[in-house]
Parts: structure tokens; sequence; C-alpha cells
């Protein structure tokens, strides 16, 4: 050790308590503080105070609680989207109906995908599942258009 970094974390035991009793990790102190772990370490030694990894622990399940939040809004938002592709079919333009087709199937499994992690709520299942019905109803009664034609209007 050098005398530089004892006087530093001599200087900063005070903050590194004060941080350390209203809850902050040894980590986020160090960034607070632009210091290094190991000063902050010296610093909470100086304090008398130590760090425990139950604090690590919540802030890791808060974390996680927070990121599953996040992937049912994506999963509400992808779905979302894929239902305002499908509102927009227009048969009469097939391209246009084939393009829209795929971007709402995107979004389904882009939906699927954020919350595949995570327990699906029947709720945003059956969503997903009413979506699919209509994409096939969709599709079934572009099929029928084509066969009361008497041409394919697909490719």
């Amino acid at each position: 050790m050098n005398r530089t970094t004892i006087k530093k974390s001599d200087a900063i035991a005070p903050e590194v308590a004060r941080l350390a009793a209203e809850g902050h990790s040894r980590n986020s102190i160090a960034r607070r503080l632009e210091v290094s772990p190991g000063t902050v370490s010296r610093a909470a030694a100086t304090a008398g105070v130590s760090f425990d990894g139950s604090m690590t622990a919540a802030a890791t399940e808060v974390r996680k609680l927070t990121n599953d939040e996040k992937r049912a809004h994506l999963e509400t938002r992808f779905l979302a989207l894929a239902s305002d592709a499908l509102d927009h079919l227009d048969f009469t333009n097939p391209s246009a109906a084939r393009n829209l087709a795929t971007v709402a199937a995107i979004f389904v499994d882009k939906a699927t995908a954020v919350v595949a992690p995570l327990e699906r709520p029947n709720t945003s299942q059956q969503a997903a599942e009413s979506m699919l019905d209509r994409l096939v109803a969709g599709l079934e009664a572009s099929v029928a258009a084509e066969d009361a034609a008497g041409q394919q209007l697909w490719p």
C-alpha cells in the first residue's frame, strides 16, 4: 500500500460510512466518489463499516423485477404493433397486404422472444393467440378472394 491511498481512504472514511448507512453498495460508493472499490473497502474498515452480500442480492432482485416489467411492457407494445398492422391489411393491394402480414408476424415473434424467460400470464397468451387467429382468418379470406376472382393474387 502506498501512503497516498491510505490517506485518501482515511479522508473519505466519514463519507463512506454515511453512504453505506444510506444503503449504497461498495461499488456504488466507489463510482460516486470516483475511487477504486479497494479504496472504499479500506475507508470502510477505518470507519468500522462492513458490506454484506444481502444488499447486493436485494439490488439484483430489484433489477430482475425491473427487467421483467420491461419485458412485459415490450411484449404489450409488440403485440399492439402487430394488431395495428393486421388492422391495416388491404387485400386489394396484395403486395402491401403481404408486407403488413410479415410485419405483424415479426412483431408476434418478437413479443414471444421477449417474454420467453417469463411465465407468460394467460391473458397475454390469449391475446397473442387471438391475434394469430385474426392473421390466419385474414390469410384465409385472401385465398378465398383469389378463388372467387379466379386469379392468384399472391405470387
